[in-house]
């Protein structure tokens, strides 16, 4: 597992800080103690880190892009509210998603706040082009964000899905956010156009592997691993890697009993589990799979590595971004 430096654990420490001082103290309590409770649970704050790290690039002074890693927290929290309610997920980093402790009408509005609040982190923190630069990201961000998001329940639908069309939505539904938060952190470290162009193709790849391997866990891996379903994604029969892979893999007898099952009742699917677990297997759809991710990582980790930027900040981003891609859960 890479190692991270003190000053990553210094980041991280502030950063925490900060979030932890974000108390959204208002009225009505219907409306804000959902907000709590979603953020209140123990995320990874992959997004926020990777917006400071992007900073730490340009400039040591982290106190000012603080505000702007908060908010995209904010807003990843946001889109699970919604997401939890639209894949009809009951858990979420281990306790009930929001819509099952409050209900769906008050984590759809609770969303709908956070939304409307990270504009005010960003409106209430910076100033000028910076202001402007920020906001711009985040808006394409938001678009894209959302159009991945259709996609993905579009294929749920859909029976002519290729790994073509997944890459494609993960663009959007993933490195979209991730790209973001390195953009703007980069922006906000004082790195150069050119530069700033280098961070996004890394956002990129580190959103590709960052999906394909959360993917990965969510086909293969159980509750007690991820916080979410045991074999989340194939109970709900959702075309993600591991399934779209293995069509691309499989011989025509495998290929058409996967669809088969996949097209089952949620009931009747979770029954037969241990059958598309053992097909995966004789595929070695997640051997393959990973060797994916370690090569859209190892690309990210090379453009960062030609920056002509701070040794050791290039070294936190890269250490962070290979756990990202080796992480289980």
């Amino acid at each position: 597992m890479p190692q991270l430096g003190q000053r990553f654990q210094q980041t991280l420490a502030s950063y925490q800080a900060y979030a932890a001082q974000q108390q959204f103290q208002r009225q009505p309590s219907t409306l804000y103690d959902p907000i709590r409770y979603a953020m209140g649970s123990k995320g990874k704050a992959v997004r926020p880190m990777l917006l400071l790290l992007g900073t730490s690039l340009g400039s040591f002074d982290l106190s000012k892009a603080l505000p702007a890693a908060y908010a995209v927290e904010l807003f990843h929290n946001f889109t699970l509210l919604h997401d939890d309610i639209m894949d009809e997920a009951p858990l979420r980093r281990g306790k009930p998603s929001v819509y099952k402790a409050f209900g769906i009408p008050s984590a759809i509005l609770a969303g709908d706040a956070m939304l409307i609040h990270t504009y005010g982190y960003l409106l209430d923190s910076f100033e000028g082009e910076t202001r402007n630069y920020l906001l711009g990201v985040f808006q394409k961000m938001a678009i894209g964000l959302c159009e991945g998001q259709q996609r993905d329940m579009d294929m749920e639908v859909s029976e002519v899905s290729t790994y073509d069309d997944y890459l494609e939505m993960i663009h959007g539904k993933t490195g979209v956010l991730i790209t973001a938060c390195l953009e703007m952190g980069a922006h906000i470290g004082g790195l150069s156009p050119k530069q700033c162009e280098t961070i996004r193709k890394v956002g990129d790849l580190a959103g590709r592997a960052f999906q394909i391997q959360d993917d990965v866990l969510d086909t293969f891996s159980t509750s007690a691993v991820t916080g979410k379903s045991d074999y989340g994604d194939i109970v709900r029969g959702k075309q993600s890697a591991p399934f779209l892979h293995a069509l691309g893999l499989a011989n025509a007898a495998q290929k058409e009993r996967l669809q088969k099952i996949y097209a089952l009742s949620v009931e009747d699917r979770s029954a037969l589990i241990p059958e598309v677990l053992s097909i995966m297997e004789e595929l070695g759809v997640e051997k393959s799979l990973s060797v994916q991710v370690e090569t859209a990582s190892s690309e990210a980790n090379l453009l960062v590595e030609s920056l002509e930027v701070d040794r050791e900040a290039k070294a936190n981003l890269i250490n962070f971004l290979d756990q990202l891609s080796v992480r289980r859960h």
